[in-house]
């Protein structure tokens, strides 16, 4: 197993905060995750999965 950089540490820590508070989906979490480590993450990337996780949610 390959240790993890601090920048997948400390996106791993932000996706699961975010998770937690209801902001990302389960099935979006990895996806997000790899691009925020990597830096090629978006404002769009962020807009969507936000618009999509409050639907999910508001939806219960």
């Amino acid at each position: 197993m390959t240790a993890k950089t601090p920048s997948q540490i400390l996106a791993e820590t932000v996706v699961d905060k975010l998770f937690d508070a209801g902001l990302i989906r389960e099935v979006a979490r990895k996806g997000i995750e790899s691009k925020l480590a990597s830096g090629k993450i978006k404002g769009e990337d962020w807009k969507l999965e936000l618009e999509l996780a409050v639907a999910k949610e508001s939806e219960k």
